[in-house]
């Protein structure tokens, strides 16, 4: 019987039947290139398969069949080892099978727990206080509402309001400067609608049918490596602790792009409750997203959401005094073709401090050339931490704390630029300008 013929019988892939070969547990004749396989063989394979289906490992087989092979089978000791052999597995698997339904009775305990959990969380987002709540611009966040081009006081038609929160209207300035509020966002570019462009949705989302486009801030991270993880996680805690011990009372706090999640996961943080958040982002659905997972928290944190593609912001000149910059300039070096921070400047305070957490590649990385091939809009070079620094000392930032927190070499698909095997770094690091450090 040819190898073939011998792997169809047994229903096992030949590379199996090869593999049993290379380790000596079948012992087929070989003529030529061809093992030829009889009775003797069959009988071989047998056992591994009855072993197989009474959960012996490799290791274990060999063992079996070594025993079977040293002792002549009419000698009453190798019964006697073999039957020690099967005694034990069948202790092992006695003693899994306690295991596993002990483990059973946990995850029931677990499963039981979140239910209830979910069913409360569920019924009180349902009382009629809060489903009817509709999270928008905060009214008492409108003195910080400016026009973006010449900073004076805009006009607002047509407006929506709803628990203390504008969820619609129009605005203009005088200057000719129109933008909108849309379902509590308010949106900068009013002829810009990116969420609108296949283009920037190929780039953005790299899956644009993901529900709610949710992928950049959920989906790319579960489906990412547990290094890659890891470190992500590091660094987020060093970046909210340095936060809590160096400036633990901001007024004004910019999240831009993913750093959106930080609002989400610290919503407990003392150091967010009394501060003016402002969320900001290039895609509406995306910034959409976000506010959905936030406000299941249920939190009342007083958050302005922005979307722009301009990086234009309709707030007051030096009004933020703290951006907490996790991943934002990386992303958006995507798709602008300088600093994030050049843009932004002209909003932040003369005492601003900037919790920043960059991803980045060392000089002479092919991944960088591949991003700059692949997203046109792209920063060239493409930011690293050399250029991130000297972008802030350039406007008057000092870095008083920073942490090289690792590196990633694998990484999922929606890294598709990324070269195999190469590393892409994670620093933090904590900048103040010189009033900040007083």
């Amino acid at each position: 019987m040819k190898i073939g013929e011998f792997a169809k019988k047994y229903n096992v892939p030949i590379s199996t039947i090869r593999y049993y070969i290379e380790e000596g547990l079948i012992t087929p004749k070989k003529h030529g290139a061809q093992y030829n396989f009889n009775e003797f063989n069959e009988s071989e394979m047998q056992l591994l398969i009855d072993l197989r289906d009474s959960s012996f490992s490799l290791e274990e087989m060999r063992q079996f069949v070594n025993i079977s092979r040293i002792f002549d089978e009419k000698d009453p000791l190798r019964c006697k080892e073999l039957g020690a052999l099967f005694m034990s597995k069948k202790k092992l698997l006695a003693e899994q099978i306690q295991s596993t339904k002990a483990a059973i009775e946990t995850i029931n305990l677990k499963l039981r727990e979140l239910a209830f959990r979910e069913t409360v969380l569920t019924a009180s987002a349902k009382t009629p206080l809060l489903s009817d709540k509709k999270t928008g611009l905060p009214l008492k966040s409108l003195s910080f509402i400016v026009c973006p081009d010449c900073e004076s006081v805009l006009d607002m038609d047509n407006v929506k309001l709803s628990a203390g929160s504008v969820i619609s209207g129009s605005m203009r300035c005088s200057c000719g400067y129109e933008g909108y509020i849309q379902d509590g966002i308010i949106c900068v570019d009013k002829n810009i609608d990116l969420d609108q462009d296949p283009s920037f949705c190929d780039d953005y989302f790299i899956d644009p049918t993901t529900s709610e486009h949710e992928s950049l801030f959920y989906e790319g991270f579960l489906s990412a490596p547990q290094r890659y993880l890891s470190i992500n996680y590091e660094a987020r805690t060093w970046l909210n602790e340095i936060i809590i011990n160096r400036i633990p009372h901001p007024d004004t706090v910019l999240f831009p792009d993913i750093a959106s999640v930080f609002p989400y996961l610290y919503s407990n943080a003392e150091y967010l409750k009394n501060a003016t958040i402002i969320i900001m982002g290039l895609s509406r659905e995306t910034i959409a997203a976000v506010r959905k997972h936030i406000d299941s928290l249920q939190t009342d944190l007083n958050i302005i959401y922005i979307v722009t593609a301009s990086n234009k912001l309709p707030l007051k000149k030096k009004s933020i005094n703290l951006l907490i910059d996790y991943l934002g300039s990386y992303n958006y070096a995507f798709f602008f073709n300088k600093p994030l921070y050049e843009y932004l400047d002209p909003y932040f305070s003369d005492s601003a401090s900037i919790a920043g957490c960059l991803c980045y590649y060392k000089t002479g990385a092919k991944s960088p050339l591949n991003i700059s091939r692949e997203y046109s809009r792209a920063m060239n070079p493409f930011i690293t931490l050399s250029s991130y620094m000297d972008t802030l000392i350039l406007h008057g930032y000092t870095v008083i704390e920073d942490k090289k927190i690792g590196y990633n070499t694998v990484f999922s698909e929606y890294f598709h630029y990324h070269e195999n095997g190469e590393k892409q770094y994670l620093h933090t690091l904590l900048a103040v300008r010189p009033a900040a450090s007083k």
